[in-house]
């Protein structure tokens, strides 16, 4: 192959003993300067009144001076072959920085170097071609797909084969950097190939990268919506691929059968009304994270700016499914992100809505807001700091700190970050990630870098590093919640029922006060906590003698159903135990509503709602510090919900754990839902 097309190819096995050489004047496939003319094409005097020699000079165009790097120094670049990864990265940035708009020669020189060395450096193994992946992702896909968007032939060509090979050198660490180049390169300014390749990227890397990509959807699903209505058909179908793909990641099993509804409403807007009953009519049980937000919030969004006829229904249910996602929220910092785009809606609408329950409903969503605001500003990270620490962890020990590239070293610090972002902290992680990425530069060859000892102690230092950092941002929001309730329990426990393992080293952390939704699938074990509780067999839960706990149960007990309401609580072994004199069990049943000829009626007679009252009293007798309430409602008429709500309500010293179906519960009562 002629040394002039070395470049050209993107295959091309470059070789560093000729390439610099065979620059030089006569040297053997040095480019040639002589052109041949067709005989039948030669200008003849007779023909053009000129010369062959004056017409060919006066048709000569001018030569441009390329704005990118020359192709001397282009092939000289190829001669990198046996180059250590510090140079070969090194020259593929200086390659790829041009200086202004480069012309479409050097454009197409540097993308055949992008293509050639990522393929040669890759070589059939992946790991080798991570070496190049900070310098791919920052700066050579984005000219990759800059290229895509040529009118120039040889540039698009060179582009594709760029492309293909750039994606191969990316690996799924580095997905959020390489989205972001993705992300960039679907500006509305750009080229519609450029748009619809960087579209269809996203995409790919839906199915390639799925946990990383996850963690970064609250960027991603704004960016693709812009592009969903693009005048350009291949655009605005890819964008809707990329969307749809995006939101099969949130790993919200609640939200999951309105999915397809959702991705409809972010196309055509006026589905979003039927959208949001659907969602509405969801009960919410599995934790929210920033995944799930970002795909539920611009539904959200959209229908509280809605206007019309049904408008304030579906803004109540909107500010509803914000009440109750609210409450799922583990790590406020997931919702930071969204709080500018429903906060202010909902504030406005709390204040001039004329419907009064439908304004209650947007100013309890608006509390639950104003909550994880003020929790994130508690317990913020600071991740440009972090970042810069974790790369002084990572390279602290090289021994010649300077050939380590800049962006090299950055985007190893930026894959730990991500992987901190998104609360991964698993070693094998860590090091499958990092090591990669850091050994080639710390020792030299990645193919000879077998002894990485050294560089995984570091990956480890960087770990520790950012789970500590991470913690103490916790903590922090942790402090901040902290009142003047008292602390009830905080223990760590595990919970087994027969050879089944329901719950494993959970946390279990309760406050005086305080009213908790206990939530969960059938058979996961809620009934079997709350009675361990109960019993006293639950691992590290204060003795009862430091704190009394109750279970509140509604049926009548046999041996005593034939007694009269007041004797029927008076006689209880455990009212007995607590040595309650019958005035003032008698005194508990008058204050829950109890009249005086209630008293003397036979208990038999007592309805469900009834019940619940003698069980609320009995258990209010027993001194109790936390009521445990399983469906309390259970079987109740509306007026006896209500009043099992507002009597919850007025606890105010004492704590409740309750299982209930009843969403209209958990979401009056409850301060905290436990999943």
């Amino acid at each position: 192959m002629p040394k002039e097309n070395a470049l050209r190819h993107p295959n091309a096995q470059f070789s560093g003993a000729g390439a610099a050489s065979g620059l030089k004047s006569g040297a053997p496939g040095a480019p040639s300067t002589v052109t041949k003319t067709p005989a039948s094409k030669a200008p003849t005097k007779a023909a053009s009144g000129k010369t062959a020699s004056s017409s060919a000079s006066s048709a000569a165009p001018k030569k441009k001076t390329p704005s990118g790097p020359s192709k001397e120094t282009l092939l000289a670049l190829a001669g990198l072959k046996e180059g250590t990864p510090a140079e070969k990265v090194a020259a593929l940035e200086a390659a790829l920085a041009f200086e202004g708009k480069p012309t479409p020669e050097a454009q197409e020189q540097a993308l055949h170097l992008l293509a050639g060395l990522c393929a040669q450096t890759t070589n059939g193994d992946a790991s080798s071609a991570r070496i190049l992946e900070g310098v791919v992702a920052s700066v050579g896909l984005g000219a990759a797909l800059e290229g895509l968007g040529s009118k120039k032939g040889p540039v698009k060509a060179a582009a594709k084969d760029a492309y293909a090979a750039a994606t191969a050198c990316l690996g799924a660490p580095a997905a959020k950097t390489t989205l972001e180049a993705l992300l960039a390169a679907t500006a509305p300014e750009l080229p519609w190939p450029t748009r619809a390749a960087a579209l269809a990227g996203a995409s790919a890397l839906c199915s390639s990268a799925p946990a990383q990509v996850a963690a970064c959807l609250p960027v991603v699903v704004p960016a693709v919506t812009a592009c969903l209505w693009d005048t350009k058909k291949d655009v605005s179908d890819a964008a809707k691929e990329a969307m749809r793909e995006a939101f099969e990641l949130t790993g919200n099993k609640d939200v999951e059968p309105v999915l397809p509804a959702m991705a409809s409403a972010a196309v055509r807007p006026a589905e979003v009304p039927e959208c949001v009953h659907a969602l509405a009519a969801t009960t919410f049980v599995q934790s929210v994270d920033s995944a799930t937000l970002a795909v539920v919030v611009p539904l959200l969004a959209r229908a509280l700016g809605q206007s019309g006829a049904g408008a304030t229904a579906l803004k109540r249910q909107a500010a509803l499914i914000i009440c109750n996602m609210s409450k799922l929220v583990d790590d406020p910092r997931d919702a930071a992100p969204f709080l500018p785009k429903l906060l202010p809606g909902l504030e406005k609408l709390a204040d001039e809505m004329a419907d009064p329950e439908a304004r209650g409903v947007c100013e309890k969503a608006v509390e639950f807001m104003q909550r994880l605001e003020f929790k994130c500003a508690q317990s913020p990270v600071d991740w440009a700091a972090l970042e810069d620490a974790l790369r002084a962890t990572l390279f602290v020990a090289s021994e010649t700190p300077n050939t380590v590239p800049a962006v090299a070293a950055r985007h190893a610090a930026r894959v730990a970050v991500a992987l901190a972002e998104r609360k991964c902290f698993d070693e094998t992680a860590w090091v499958e990630a990092l090591v990669p990425i850091v050994a080639p530069f710390e020792q030299g060859d990645a193919a000879a870098a077998d002894d990485t000892t050294e560089v995984t102690r570091r990956v480890e230092a960087a770990r520790q590093q950012a789970a500590e950092a991470t913690k103490q941002a916790a903590d922090a929001e942790d402090a901040a919640e902290e009142d003047d309730a008292e602390e009830l329990c905080d223990c760590t426990f595990t919970l087994a029922y027969g050879t089944k393992i329901l719950l494993h080293n959970t946390q279990l952390k309760l406050k005086r006060g305080y009213k908790y939704g206990l939530v969960g699938p059938n058979d996961s074990g809620k009934t079997t906590l709350m009675r361990s509780v109960a019993n006293g067999q639950l691992d590290g839960f204060p003795p009862a003698d430091e704190v009394r706990t109750v279970f509140v149960e509604a049926d009548i007990m046999g041996e005593l159903s034939h007694l009269a309401c007041l004797e029927y609580i008076f006689r209880d072994p455990r009212i007995q135990a607590c040595g309650v004199p019958r005035d003032q069990v008698a005194a508990m049943m008058l204050k829950v509503g109890f009249s005086e000829k209630m008293l003397t009626d036979p208990v038999t007679t007592l309805s469900g709602g009834w019940r619940m009252k003698l069980a609320l009293s009995r258990a209010m007798l027993q001194r109790a510090d936390i009521l445990l309430l399983d469906e309390p409602t259970n079987h109740l008429d509306v007026m006896n919900v209500k009043w099992v709500k507002d009597y919850l309500k007025s606890l105010k010293h004492v704590t409740a754990i309750m299982v209930s179906h009843d969403s209209g519960l958990l979401n009056d009562v409850c301060n905290h839902i436990i999943e």
